[in-house]
């Protein structure tokens, strides 16, 4: 089993992303994620305002994660065996985005 640590984030799903490990077929990864704001709205902590960035870069996700054998234009199956979710979460709701849009 592999883990990828929410160190190895990126704002942009592109392939010109390093990837952050290396999997086989079959293989059980595990992500560590953070949330929409970076982690920086904790409760309990002093708010942290995220670096200026284009909206479209807002979302960090972890990985990403190459898959041995796999080619461009190849359908991969994913399952996602379980989901922890942190003690707190947040819904940003703004009228110029998302469903208010």
């Amino acid at each position: 089993m592999k883990r990828v640590s929410c160190k190895f984030v990126s704002y942009v799903f592109s392939r010109e992303v390093e990837p952050a490990t290396t999997v086989k077929p079959g293989e059980t990864v595990v992500f560590e994620t953070l949330d929409a704001r970076g982690a920086r709205s904790i409760p309990g902590r002093p708010y942290v305002p995220p670096p200026p960035r284009p909206f479209e870069r807002s979302n960090p996700v972890t990985g990403p994660v190459y898959v041995e054998g796999a080619k461009p234009g190849d359908v991969l199956a994913v399952e996602v065996k379980s989901i922890e979710t942190g003690e707190w979460g947040y819904v940003s709701a703004k009228p110029t985005v998302g469903v208010l849009k």
